[in-house]
């Protein structure tokens, strides 16, 4: 099997994926702004990016690779803070960035990542600021879910976990011996 791992990485979760990722299918894990990659020598290619303001940098890289490649095999996951069970929010956005009308085969995964203020940028954290501001007004009114939020994103937190990548691995195997993933 030849596979690749290509990734996008703002504050290191991503990244971390990715490497976990690569280790497990024996291959490379490649920063896409660092390095670009031929992804037409390969049998099943692994794209990574994080939720940043509901969009997914490097989507649009990894779009037109998919449409100059159709025969290989792509498989995309996406990393934020929102907790796992909150299916619906995630598969909304996941959903807006590739809509199975128009990429019905391609396996879609969210992990887990976590918060990490200082590693943002100077315009992330004056957006952060702001909704700060917002999750502290929800907070006093007695919104639970909104005071967990401002005391994880105020504090930092890393949820990354190696076992949530078991599904997404077993996925590439499947989908680079030629079978559907399941």
């Amino acid at each position: 099997m030849k596979a690749v791992v290509m990734y996008r990485s703002n504050t290191g979760f991503t990244r971390r994926y990715a490497t976990w990722i690569a280790e497990e299918l024996g291959c490379e894990a490649i920063d896409m702004a660092v390095s670009p990659v031929d992804v037409g020598d390969f049998d099943v290619v692994v794209f990574g990016s994080w939720f940043h303001a509901a969009l997914v940098p490097g989507s649009k890289e990894c779009k037109h690779l998919m449409a100059e490649h159709p025969d290989v095999p792509f498989v995309v996951f996406v990393v934020g803070a929102t907790k796992p069970e909150e299916t619906e929010q995630t598969a909304e956005a996941l959903e807006r960035t590739y809509p199975k009308a128009d990429y019905p085969d391609l396996p879609r995964f969210y992990l887990r990542g976590g918060f990490d203020y200082p590693s943002l940028s100077f315009m992330d954290k004056m957006l952060m600021k702001m909704m700060f501001k917002e999750l502290e007004k929800k907070a006093a009114s007695g919104d639970a879910d909104a005071a967990e939020g401002l005391a994880g994103m105020r504090e930092g937190f890393d949820a990354t976990d190696r076992e949530a990548i078991g599904p997404l691995v077993a996925c590439a195997k499947e989908l680079a011996a030629g079978r559907a993933c399941r």
